[in-house]
């Protein structure tokens, strides 16, 4: 996207180009400017309040540099229905007509093996989106590989796969502040959560006529093309808001405030899988990759494995700041420093 109709492709070999440009609406300019962007401004105010200004950016970055990926996606989250969120999205969809795909269903995509609606996107909207359950845990890195992979391949049924370049951005909608597992550390998702109360119904009749006006379309891409994003660094990380921080520490487990306490007091160096497990009680723990995150976000380091005893693996784990001195030692050695019974 942005580059001449002959161009490279991922691989670096010479091609024809397969982007033409953004389909905007054909409409007289002096009926544009008469429309103007103010209403489309005005809601994402309502909706992204004191980040508004940096959701606007996002957008004007995707319109005026479509080839150049920010490896940032949005999280919306609001516990009310009929704010309005869903008109964003088709706003977004008319603007990005023929790269843009609206209402995604996310868990179904990322549990699937064939992923052609990505195929020569700019942007993808996500309607609702909340996982549950000890599956919940299987899908964060998938999906941050899918808002920060440079190429893509693509997997259509009935089709051999082919490589493209990735720039696809994300817009997700939830209801639930627990829509998708964030971890302590998150650079990728920018979160505001707005549960204020919807406008009145007036304005909502106004949004969805300006929907369906393409003059309005046309201004709100030529407001976002003229935007000055001279300050906007795409390759910044998403900011840690209190919102997003609060965010984080809710989805924190009980087990994983059981391993922090055992960071603490712990009185051996190195712990076992099977002393971990008996801390929170092996129920509590629905599945391995859901066991690893929570030692992850509560700062244990997996360093060895030992061979079978019993019929099972032995893995051995000590605290994050003690990786350099536990960490190359031979497994007869690393045994003096945990109790027998483990």
């Amino acid at each position: 996207p942005g580059a001449g109709q002959i161009t490279q492709d991922p691989m670096g070999r010479k091609c024809a180009n397969t982007w033409d440009g953004w389909h905007l609406p054909d409409v007289d300019a002096r009926l544009v400017a008469e429309r103007g962007a103010g209403l489309f401004v005005k809601h994402v105010e309502y909706l992204f309040r004191e980040q508004a200004g940096g959701f606007l950016n996002w957008l004007a970055h995707m319109m005026q540099f479509p080839g150049e990926l920010p490896h940032t996606a949005w999280l919306h989250v609001s516990s009310r229905e009929g704010t309005g969120r869903g008109w964003m999205g088709i706003v977004l969809a008319a603007l990005t007509r023929g790269y843009c795909a609206h209402g995604m269903d996310l868990v179904k995509l990322l549990e699937s093996q064939f992923n052609q609606t990505l195929a020569g996107k700019m942007l993808v909207t996500v309607d609702e989106i909340r996982e549950g359950g000890g599956a919940q845990w299987s899908h964060p890195q998938k999906l941050k590989s899918l808002i920060t992979e440079d190429v893509r391949t693509i997997n259509a049924k009935h089709m051999a796969p082919f490589v493209e370049k990735n720039c696809c951005r994300w817009l997700l909608f939830s209801n639930h502040r627990s829509a998708i597992p964030l971890q302590s550390g998150d650079r990728r998702m920018h979160v505001v959560a707005n549960d204020g109360a919807p406008m009145d119904a007036g304005y909502y009749q106004r949004l969805y006529a300006a929907a369906k006006d393409p003059a309005f379309i046309r201004a709100v891409a030529e407001f976002l093309l003229s935007r000055d994003i001279l300050e906007y660094d795409a390759s910044a990380p998403a900011e840690m808001t209190k919102t997003k921080l609060q965010m984080i520490e809710g989805m924190q487990s009980d087990v994983v405030g059981t391993f922090k306490g055992a960071y603490e007091d712990y009185p051996y160096p190195l712990v076992t899988n099977v002393a971990l497990r008996a801390m929170v009680g092996m129920d509590a723990v629905k599945s391995d990759m859901q066991f690893s995150h929570a030692l992850e976000d509560a700062g244990w380091v997996r360093i060895a494995r030992f061979a079978p005893e019993r019929g099972k693996s032995v893995r051995v784990y000590c605290r994050d700041k003690d990786v350099e001195l536990y960490g190359e030692m031979i497994p007869s050695t690393l045994r003096e420093h945990m109790p027998t019974t483990d």
